[in-house]
């Protein structure tokens, strides 16, 4: 098969083969190819590097099973936070639908993780605004090496993260996020070269644990419930899981 190029390569991007034509995408933007028809296959792939492999792989599927819920407008809006490199909120709120609306279906446990950073405001006075980025990129990476696969993992608030824990008690959830809790706590998420006085600095954070209820089955029982225990834990002390 003779090779065609149809374009040559524009300033500022990537060239990748497709088949027998020669495609661009832009440098510095993640971008993923795949066959305009089925019977097609890529003959080769090059993307830039992203900041975490392990959780670009941890979320492949997100954009594939995003698309059938979205509209020609909303597919145009990234799903993906830009500084977490996981889903945002707008892809929790659909996910959390479909997993209560499967729970009910089958009459399965569902759960629901709130873990926020402790202090966060401060860190940011402290270490200013970049020294809190380096802290939330590092605690995503915690949340996500510790996730299983089955769950859903986003960026719910300014430094609070959410994960949608199908098939899961609420006393499993407690055992699952306290991994977490325990992980985050001794671990390093503002290393020493970024911190004053070039000590690394400790971060805790707080953890509410919500499931679907006997009787109340809607999309707001768990993040009530998550919600209302992450408070607790906040009241606690911090650095702990409470459970609703």
């Amino acid at each position: 098969m003779q090779r065609r190029y149809i374009n040559p390569r524009p300033r500022g991007t990537h060239s990748y083969l497709l088949d027998d034509k020669c495609c661009h995408a832009p440098i510095g933007k993640p971008h993923l190819v795949v066959a305009a028809r089925a019977e097609e296959t890529p003959v080769a792939l090059r993307a830039p590097c992203v900041s975490s492999a392990h959780a670009l792989c941890r979320q492949l599927t997100v954009q594939l099973t995003l698309k059938p819920m979205c509209s020609t407008n909303a597919e145009t809006r990234p799903i993906i936070d830009s500084l977490m490199s996981i889903p945002n909120y707008r892809y929790f709120a659909a996910r959390l639908n479909e997993e209560v609306a499967r729970s009910n279906r089958y009459q399965a446990p569902l759960s629901l993780i709130m873990v926020d950073v402790d202090h966060f405001s401060k860190i940011n006075d402290l270490y200013g605004y970049r020294g809190g980025d380096l802290v939330l990129i590092a605690f995503a990476k915690v949340v996500l090496s510790v996730a299983r696969d089955t769950d859903i993992t986003a960026r719910y608030g300014r430094e609070e993260i959410a994960i949608i824990a199908p098939n899961t008690t609420a006393a499993d959830a407690a055992r699952f996020a306290e991994r977490i809790r325990q992980k985050v706590e001794t671990g390093t998420l503002l290393p020493a070269d970024a911190s004053v006085g070039g000590n690394a600095v400790g971060v805790t954070v707080s953890i509410g644990v919500g499931s679907l209820g006997p009787h109340v089955r809607d999309a707001q029982a768990p993040i009530a419930g998550a919600n209302a225990a992450l408070l607790n834990a906040k009241h606690g002390g911090r650095n702990r899981t409470a459970v609703s």
